[in-house]
């Protein structure tokens, strides 16, 4: 029994050691928890155990191992007879066969983990493993069956529970809609009907296949297909005498060719705009308000783009007329903001200001979180440009609020860019550090350090971006010691980075590498393997500056395994070409010239051509100073 104690305390330990995200002593411990629990015979701890280490080992994407750990617990889980843990295990050996390419591995071992679920009644757990199989089928190319299982995942899963997960099969059968080898067994079968159809003089008939094809080429993203056969649906309308269906099918023709002008065919427009208003006469006769609506916007569209403001204005305008008068909220504040547009590129500002103002109220009430993302981001732009830098940061920040909430990373990154370049303006930093000055000044901040530091931090980053480097590293000293008072370990590693960078600008190399070694050691200690090889990095680039090879030498050394087992690249060729620079100070020639290699071998291997050339020039330099080479 204490043997078992003692094997279950290893695995608790490693346990935690994952919460923390430290995978290295999570797996060592686990190895112990193996160990003990190997001579004392608990199966049960052993089964739980392996499959914990083939998890480790497949996040590292050690693969063959994370495969012997899965099936040696499959083994266990049998024995003691677990179908929860059986499953599992089962479903996780799948998806080592799927990474690895053994797809009829992966499909046979998705199957029999399926039906452990289908006897539990887990419909969620059924939904996992149907997409796992669709997955399977898609790199199979069995194009048939990989629908067939996603549309089975999707109506296993709750509409209201399982938003995320409908969404994510969605998306993929949305691609495979695109696959070409999809998109070419459809087309082939629908060409035939149709040449049949027309050969039989079926015009209506025809028409419904057009409609087919057209949607098949839309969805695999073939646009001048598209548009070639719509063509052909308005030829065949005229034909019929059905000016209305042409007439529709001519607005649609013009939005195709409108997405054809904007993804780099020029020509596009001309045509766009002609079939917007031969749609737009036919039509206009008619009642149908909205459709003239769609249209008046599109036309907007193409007149904004060939620059003609005054008559994109006139076109928008008359499209939010009709929104207004149907109650298209949705569509009134799409055309407030159109008009917001076109008063920016005429530079009249206020208006423009206007226009985003009351197409942001509208997405507002309706909770329309990309448009009100969208609206805020049109009004910080329009600040900026009017130098209210204030105001352009309260919108900034507010759309960077919302991007982080949808998780939108392009909108997000695009966002925090405008916000970096606001506050790197003369006018931002001094008026925001005479704020903070003041701030730091009040009685009662020196009474509450969590709002000091706060203060303390922010102030050194705007000393370092006003280029202030001394006031920076001075600010920086001082947020570093309230840190330590807190017992704020993450930030403090955070900051004593930081002032490592400041310290080596300032040519400190003693202070900066101080800053470097104590920054390592935290983040070691909180197993921050990605922060930790950054700041490698910087600590070894000092310490060859300052000549200390030994200490250097261990160091890159131990990035090297961090960065092997994480699979690195990047982290791999920056090593290598330490290693090089080192052995060149220690004029260890061969190995100079062998470490240069190994990272010319990692930018070959991504064809990165500026890394090559970089590479390339430390070999030319490693000859010219060993001239008999």
């Amino acid at each position: 029994m204490a043997e078992i104690g003692e094997g279950r305390k290893f695995e608790k330990i490693a346990l935690d050691y994952m919460k923390q995200n430290n995978l290295s002593e999570a797996e060592s411990n686990f190895i112990k928890a193996l160990t003990h629990m190997k001579q004392s015979g608990d199966e049960e701890g052993q089964a739980y155990v392996l499959g914990n280490l083939g998890n480790l080992c497949f996040q590292s994407r050690r693969l063959d191992k994370a495969e012997d750990y899965y099936g040696k617990a499959l083994t266990y889980m049998e024995k003691v007879n677990d179908p929860r843990g059986i499953e599992s295990s089962l479903g996780n050996l799948g998806s080592v066969f799927f990474y690895k390419g053994n797809l009829d591995k992966a499909e046979a071992t998705y199957k029999k983990a399926l039906k452990f679920l289908e006897e539990a009644n887990d419909t969620e757990g059924q939904s996992i493993y149907n997409e796992n199989l669709g997955n399977v089928y898609l790199k199979k190319e069995e194009l048939a069956k990989a629908e067939d299982y996603f549309n089975r995942a999707k109506t296993l899963l709750d509409s209201e529970k399982n938003k995320d997960q409908i969404k994510q099969v969605v998306d993929k059968l949305d691609a495979l809609q695109k696959h070409p080898k999809h998109v070419e067994g459809k087309e082939g079968k629908l060409l035939k009907e149709i040449d049949s159809l027309i050969k039989g003089g079926e015009k209506r008939g025809t028409l419904s296949k057009y409609q087919e094809l057209e949607e098949i080429y839309y969805q695999g993203g073939n646009i001048g297909k598209a548009a070639d056969t719509i063509s052909k649906s308005i030829e065949l309308f005229e034909e019929l005498g059905d000016k209305n269906s042409a007439g529709i099918c001519m607005g649609n023709l013009a939005g195709l060719l409108l997405q054809l002008g904007y993804s780099g065919q020029p020509e596009q427009f001309d045509k766009a705009e002609e079939y917007c208003k031969r749609a737009l006469d036919i039509i206009g006769a008619g009642k149908d308000k909205r459709r003239q609506s769609y249209l008046l916007g599109s036309l907007g569209n193409i007149n904004l783009h060939k620059k003609d403001l005054d008559k994109a204005w006139e076109n928008y305008n008359q499209s939010l007329g009709f929104m207004a008068e149907l109650g298209d909220v949705l569509g009134e504040a799409r055309g407030y903001s159109n008009l917001g547009n076109v008063r920016l590129l005429q530079e009249n500002y206020d208006d423009a200001r206007v226009q985003f103002e009351n197409s942001l109220e509208l997405m507002e009430q309706l909770e329309d979180r990309p448009g009100i993302a969208q609206q805020c981001e049109s009004l910080g732009d329009i600040y900026l440009k009017q130098g209210n830098l204030q105001n352009a940061e309260i919108f900034l920040s507010r759309v960077i609020a919302l991007y982080e909430a949808m998780q939108d990373t392009k909108g997000l990154q695009q966002a925090q860019d405008k916000l970096v370049y606001l506050m790197g303006k003369p006018e931002y930093i001094n008026r925001r550090q005479k704020e903070l000055l003041l701030e730091l000044k009040k009685p009662e901040l020196e009474k509450d350090d969590e709002s000091r530091l706060v203060v303390l931090n922010e102030l050194g980053n705007l000393y370092f971006m006003a280029g202030n480097i001394d006031q920076a590293a001075l600010k920086m000293r001082e947020t570093a010691d309230l840190q330590e008072k807190l017992k704020d370990e993450v930030g403090l590693s955070s900051t004593l980075d930081s002032l490592g960078s400041i310290l080596k600008e300032k040519n400190d190399l003693e202070g900066a590498e101080e800053c470097f070694g104590r920054a390592m050691e935290f983040k070691e200690q909180q197993g921050d393997t990605e922060g930790v090889v950054e700041i490698y990095r910087n600590r070894v680039t000092v310490l060859l500056m300052l000549g200390k090879l030994d200490i250097a030498e261990k160091i890159i050394k131990n990035s090297l395994r961090a960065n092997k087992k994480s699979g690195n690249e990047i982290g791999l060729m920056n090593d290598y070409r330490n290693m090089g620079n080192l052995s060149m100070q220690k004029t260890d020639w061969a190995n100079a010239d062998k470490f240069y290699k190994n990272s010319l071998e990692i930018n070959n291997k991504t064809n990165n051509r500026y890394e090559i050339s970089e590479d390339h020039r430390n070999r030319g330099n490693l000859y010219l100073q060993k001239e008999d080479w």
